[in-house]
């Protein structure tokens, strides 16, 4: 096996492995960060100013454009060596600011080490230490709002979760277990990063809960180390189409010029005076379309003006010569193609026999209280309108988020907590606004129940449950929900039996949503004001339960994204989606805004991070098209997909927000990221900043870019015929 999957080792086996002790003496954490490193991440370097002007100087054309300066002082044409070095200084400046503020945002990237502290536990004790300090084979400690110091293999957990969005993208914080993880069947695949739930990884944060775990990777070992260390690697500054275009020109026009020049020497008869020299630079002079470069430059500023009227903020002038060749663009998901926010998507509602009954959908604005419901909700007949209640109960009780309205009589809503928690609680406004008729608000829903304890979810249950009393309701009331595979076995009638339930649930998964299933039991004893739930077994409670319905939400696409992508494949453009979300909601996603066809998808069409990674260099060009989607997708396969399709020759934009994204923002050849939602390290690598975030507005860059090339080509063409 191999040392780094941990994942796949027991806790026992992970202290042996590392070197694990309880005394954790300075010999033994000095012998730890000898054997393992440090836990320092390695740092992008920076570049003077003085480094980035000589850069900029130090290139064919200015070369170029140097010689014909010296000529044209020998020759004394002075109007022609202003306009030179007037050509060189301008488009030299302008480089160099934008480099230079380039460096200057790479700070994000030089400080990704995030957090100072961590706690950790020495000589038996928890204590402090700084961050640097932390070695393979300490005991960590994680509670609540902590940000995790290295890459943890976790032992002991209570209720926690960690939000994993630095290093997937996925806004949903992912619940946490201890136990062994089992290894993929294909022994040459790992479990992709998203899916090691026994892991803690650095600069990810504790969204609820705490945990402790023995530290198995520090510094560039850990996921976050991989990142910062290829983004400190530096670029390869690889020219341009255009760049390469113009020294080609200019090296063309020079050995022109020269042979003109050799010309007007055998003209002479090989007599190089005075004479002869004026006439053969004066010819290399004219010949050098040196108003070539300032109409080129000049062009592309009034281009980054017009791009940032459209909210392309471009940072890198050599990315508007690449744009209007792009051939392929690799978008993240959420948040680029994606809101980035669950939103409530789809009620079931159940019989007395547990089959589902009646689908409602909710359209309207996100958070908003109002919803048009795919069927009238006050319309609905009695039994239904009875399960609806109940239904609504359990999504306004059976939570620990809070959703209120932004202003007395307001229809929008404002809320905190996790993305899931806060669309179920849309879910309840949107319902109780529905029937406001007959039950009032969602306050006049909640205030006749007093708190009767609270069972948190837990990631081995996965069910959460909270106990009620009411005087005015008929008494005790225990309402449930979690995962439909948990919550179903519980309920009395065994509603899992119901062949035409499962079908539902299976189409609602193949739609991309997250299924949670929502239950109640009434017969439990909770009158005295001391009683609490939590003090009874836990699977005692939840059993004998009343299955009431499902309750589906998802992170829907942007509409603008629909037709943005519609756009680009009209313009030859294909579009990739490379995710760390789950292979049947990335599929759905894209089925969606149209990247794949609806219906069955091809075999080469989807394709896991993982199966992508343990494919070889050979095997990947191997294939005849390269998969449209990559799903549970980490930062390293993003950087191969784009490898693979810079060695077909295609040129690469890739899009996203996350930190995750960055290196292969970096690696494309135009790096695009979000201006909302993108974070430091993602929009100080990028090439373009989208100020709306919306994907959309690609298109318009592209368009402009083909644009800009075109002009191009027609004023040299243009200029070439003058001289």
């Amino acid at each position: 096996m191999e040392e780094h999957k941990y994942h796949l080792l027991s806790p026992e086996d992970v202290f042996n492995t590392v070197g694990g002790t309880k005394e954790h003496t300075e010999q033994w954490v000095t012998q730890q960060r000898e054997k393992f490193g440090s836990n320092k991440l390695q740092e992008a370097q920076g570049r003077s100013l003085f480094v980035v002007i000589i850069s900029n100087f130090l290139n064919a054309i200015t070369a170029i454009l140097g010689a014909v300066l010296v000529l044209a002082c020998i020759l004394e044409e002075w109007i022609e060596a202003v306009v030179v070095v007037l050509v060189i200084l301008l488009n030299s400046s302008i480089s160099i600011v934008q480099e230079y503020k380039s460096e200057q945002s790479m700070d994000a990237i030089r400080h990704l080490g995030g957090a100072t502290l961590a706690t950790v536990v020495r000589e038996g004790r928890a204590q402090q230490i700084p961050l640097a300090e932390v070695v393979v084979g300490d005991t960590v400690e994680l509670k609540q709002g902590d940000v995790v110091p290295a890459d943890v293999r976790l032992t002991e957990i209570s209720r926690l979760e960690i939000d994993e969005a630095i290093l997937t993208g996925e806004s949903v914080p992912v619940s946490k277990t201890t136990a062994a993880l089992t290894p993929p069947e294909d022994k040459h695949q790992d479990i992709a990063v998203g899916d090691r739930t026994n892991m803690a990884f650095r600069q990810t944060s504790v969204s609820q809960g705490s945990g402790r775990g023995i530290v198995v990777f520090v510094g560039e070992g850990t996921e976050i180390g991989k990142i910062a260390a290829r983004l400190a690697s530096g670029g390869t500054n690889k020219k341009t189409a255009l760049t390469l275009t113009m020294e080609r020109l200019m090296y063309f026009l020079v050995f022109v010029g020269i042979v003109f020049g050799v010309f007007i020497f055998w003209a002479f008869q090989w007599n190089i005076n005075d004479q002869a020299l004026l006439y053969a630079s004066a010819t290399l002079v004219a010949i050098l379309p040196e108003a070539a470069i300032v109409l080129i430059t000049v062009t592309m500023a009034i281009s980054v003006r017009r791009m940032a009227e459209a909210n392309a903020i471009v940072r890198k002038m050599t990315a508007l010569e690449q744009l209007g060749k792009v051939t392929d663009i690799c978008s993240d998901k959420t948040g680029t193609l994606t809101e980035g926010k669950m939103r409530p998507a789809r009620l079931v509602l159940s019989t007395p026999d547990g089959t589902p009954m009646h689908e409602l959908t909710p359209e309207g604005p996100a958070n908003s209280r109002k919803a048009n419901w795919s069927k009238p909700l006050a319309a609905l007949p009695g039994e239904e309108t009875e399960t609806l209640n109940a239904i609504l109960r359990a999504l306004a009780l059976c939570s620990t988020t809070s959703m209120v309205q932004t202003s007395p009589g307001s229809d929008e809503l404002e809320g905190y907590g996790s993305p899931t928690e806060l669309a179920l609680m849309e879910m309840a406004w949107k319902i109780s606004y529905g029937l406001r008729e007959t039950i009032g608000s969602l306050d006049d829903v909640r205030a006749p129940w007093e708190p009767r304890g609270t069972f948190d979810f837990d990631s081995k249950t996965k069910t959460m449950s909270r106990g009620w009393f009411s005087p005015r309701q008929g008494g005790s009331l225990c309402t449930v929900k979690g995962a439909p595979e948990a919550i179903l076995p519980r309920c009395a009638g065994s509603p899992m039996d119901n062949g035409k339930l499962t079908s539902v649930m299976d189409d609602l998964a193949s739609q991309g949503l997250r299924v949670l299933a929502l239950a109640e039991r009434k017969d439990i004893a909770l009158e005295d004001p001391s009683a609490d739930i939590a003090n009874l077994e836990r699977a005692d409670v939840e059993k004998d339960l009343k299955f009431l319905g499902l309750c589906a939400v998802r992170d829907p696409p942007k509409q603008s994204s629909i037709t943005a992508v519609a756009q680009c494949f009209e313009a030859g453009i294909v579009v990739r989606m490379l995710t760390g979300d789950h292979p049947a909601t990335a599929e759905a996603i894209a089925k969606e805004i149209g990247i794949i066809p609806k219906g069955p998808p091809g075999s080469s069409l989807v394709i896991t991070g993982p199966r992508l990674d343990a494919l070889s260099d050979d095997e990947l060009d191997r294939m005849n098209e390269l998969p449209l989607i990559v799903a549970r997708c980490s930062p390293e396969s993003k950087v191969r997909m784009v490898e693979a399709l810079h060695r077909r020759g295609k040129i690469v934009a890739m899009t996203g927000d996350g930190v995750n994204d960055s290196p292969s923002i970096k690696e494309a050849d135009v790096g695009i990221a979000m201006g909302i939602t993108g974070s430091d390290v993602t929009k100080g690598v990028a090439d373009i900043v989208l100020a709306d975030d919306n994907f959309a507005t690609i298109v318009a860059a592209v368009r402009e870019g083909r644009r800009i090339f075109a002009s191009i080509a027609a004023f040299v063409m243009h200029l070439l015929s003058g001289n």
